[in-house]
């Protein structure tokens, strides 16, 4: 076998190996990959914004999470999933996402790192 026989059969198993990917992942064809949805059924009405900070999720869900962008780089999807419970002086036990704690007990919470990070949609100015 020549030297370019060796070069051409190495080039076509390369192809071949690129295309069986292809097939096997749902991938197309080539070195580019596409930003789709790998489960349609679970992505689109379904997929909360909050669950594209899961690197999984945006994985199987990637073109749902690429609308869910917010365009901030300290907030990609808006506030994360928070329940937040608070007591009250007689026990009683409530529970808050990010713009019912901001509402009912104020913005100065949005000082705090910790909580400004999980809500950082409802603490934007």
């Amino acid at each position: 076998m020549s030297n370019m026989d060796f070069r051409c059969a190495a080039f076509l198993a390369t192809v071949a190996v690129v295309a069986l990917v292809a097939i096997v992942t749902g991938a197309p064809q080539g070195y580019q990959s596409t930003c789709v949805d790998r489960m349609p059924h679970l992505c689109s009405g379904e997929l909360q914004a909050h669950y594209c900070y899961l690197e999984h999720n945006r994985n199987l869900c990637c073109h749902t999470c690429a609308q869910h962008r917010t365009g901030d780089r300290d907030c990609p999807y808006g506030d994360h999933y928070t329940n937040i419970l608070r007591r009250d002086a007689n026990g009683v036990e409530t529970t808050y996402d990010c713009p019912g704690y901001v509402g009912f007990y104020g913005r100065h919470h949005c000082s705090e790192p910790n909580f400004r990070s999980y809500c950082c949609k409802s603490c934007r100015p």
